[in-house]
């Protein structure tokens, strides 16, 4: 079992200190080996004889109080797509309690992903040189991005602290490369650290291009690494085609940095179903759509070590991101086998299919007469195509909650309700879709509710 040293702190403020290993140089089965930080949790106030004890005491005698506060270590959050069947997720109404839910930390997302393709050497599969690129081309700009949009962190907290997340939006993306690099070391065993210190040393010898970044200073490009046949991967490990499929992480360099590993997936066990059930290269879009989803939802879970920031989207309680949820279910979106994703909203699996026709949503808020105890509003979303008559319903969403759904009756969904809670409130519309129609979602606006007070 993984020991963490557990450091008591005596503040009401919730958040993690880094503490100086050379003074307090305890750290059992470390869950990230390169991380030379410890962390004290800081989320309660603690009695004053014991916040005077910390404060005044000398640092042996801290140390032998701390060594009380042993606990096991949290595992490593999940970032594989590991072998085996397609996932058949429960359903569930009860977010988070009885069912599959991402929850945000306040990390960063994607904005707007710009894939940079690498071939590790030359030799890398015929087939996926040749068409990977197109595959990326294709779902980049395609409903599969638009989809991931209801996870935007805009006006959005953190779950475990409180504090603002990212603000940011997530749009469609754009490919570059390929690029073939000649990799600094010739070992066919590869693990996880050497392909973070590749990359960086084929950035820094300008082979490959410079992560970009949006308006905010938060990187766009996620590279995406594709092995030859014969070579093995690991991290913290678990082995490529033994365990998992392929992975995507964060190093830092300046910058938080993503990037995905994907192994030749007709090697022995990801081959005859271990990862898929289709050809190998349909094998390798399906993982690959699974890795781009998690990296733009959850872009640092690589430095994450506890369930708060840097992680973005996340289920705890399942121990998953998005894709982990509905691993290796299989659809074809603009000409790919790609997987579908865990949606919020819908509280299912899902991928755009068979829909092409794109909707447009706008949202309005109208203030009705307050009653005696609190203040009545009335949201209109009127949602809009070219075509058919629209059909299904919206989501109006507060924050990551949604607070009420209204069928779409002649091109509008209206909901009326008093049971905002006080304060700041983040509220958009979302269109579910139809068979004809594309989901869509308005601008969020944001008002300070405040209900009138009881007599």
């Amino acid at each position: 079992m993984n020991w963490k040293l557990l450091i008591i702190g005596c503040s009401a403020k919730p958040g993690y200190n880094h503490l100086s290993p050379s003074v307090f140089g305890f750290d059992f089965g470390r869950e990230n080996p390169g991380s030379k930080k410890i962390y004290m949790r800081k989320n309660f106030v603690c009695l004053p004889l014991a916040c005077n004890f910390l404060r005044d005491a000398t640092q042996l005698a801290v140390l032998a109080f701390a060594l009380l506060g042993l606990h096991p270590a949290t595992r490593a959050q999940q970032r594989i797509v590991p072998l085996g069947p397609a996932e058949t997720p429960r359903s569930s109404t009860i977010m988070n309690l009885s069912g599959p839910h991402l929850n945000y930390y306040g990390g960063r997302v994607i904005s707007n992903v710009q894939v940079a393709v690498v071939f590790w050497t030359a030799n890398v599969d015929a087939t996926t040189q040749s068409q990977i690129g197109g595959f990326y081309s294709a779902i980049t700009n395609s409903p599969y991005l638009d989809m991931l949009n209801e996870y935007d962190t805009t006006g959005l907290n953190g779950l475990a602290d409180g504090q603002p997340g990212s603000n940011q939006t997530i749009g469609r993306g754009t490919v570059i490369g390929p690029y073939t690099i000649t990799p600094f070391t010739n070992a066919t065993t590869i693990d996880d650290t050497q392909i973070q210190a590749e990359l960086q040393a084929q950035i820094a010898a300008h082979n490959l291009p410079d992560p970009t970044t949006d308006g905010s200073g938060n990187v766009n490009t996620l590279y995406m690494v594709y092995f030859p046949l014969g070579y093995t991967i690991s991290l913290q490990g678990f082995f490529s085609c033994q365990r998992f499929c392929g992975y995507h992480g964060t190093y830092v360099n300046n910058l938080s940095i993503p990037y995905g590993v994907m192994p030749d997936l007709s090697a022995p066990g990801c081959n005859g179903g271990g990862c898929g059930s289709g050809t190998a290269f349909q094998n390798l879009t399906s993982v690959s759509s699974h890795e781009l989803a998690e990296s733009i939802t959850d872009t640092e879970v690589g430095l994450a070590s506890v369930f708060d920031r840097p992680l973005a989207w996340y289920d705890a309680n399942s121990n998953a991101e998005i894709g982990d949820l509905c691993n290796h279910q299989h659809v074809v979106v603009a000409g790919y086998t790609v997987q579908r994703e865990w949606s919020n909203l819908r509280n299912a699996c899902y991928a755009p299919t068979g829909a092409s026709t794109p909707s447009t949503t706008s949202l309005q808020i109208s203030p009705l007469l307050p009653s005696r105890l609190r203040a009545t509003l009335q949201f209109t979303a009127t949602v809009q195509g070219t075509g058919p008559a629209l059909t299904g319903s919206v989501d109006f969403v507060d924050g990551d909650t949604v607070i009420g759904t209204a069928s779409v009756s002649s091109g509008q969904a209206i909901l009326t309700t008093n049971q905002l809670k006080g304060g700041f409130r983040h509220i958009k519309a979302v269109y579910l879709g139809d068979a004809n129609y594309l989901p869509s979602r308005s601008s969020t606006q944001t008002f300070r509710y405040r209900p009138p007070l009881s007599r």
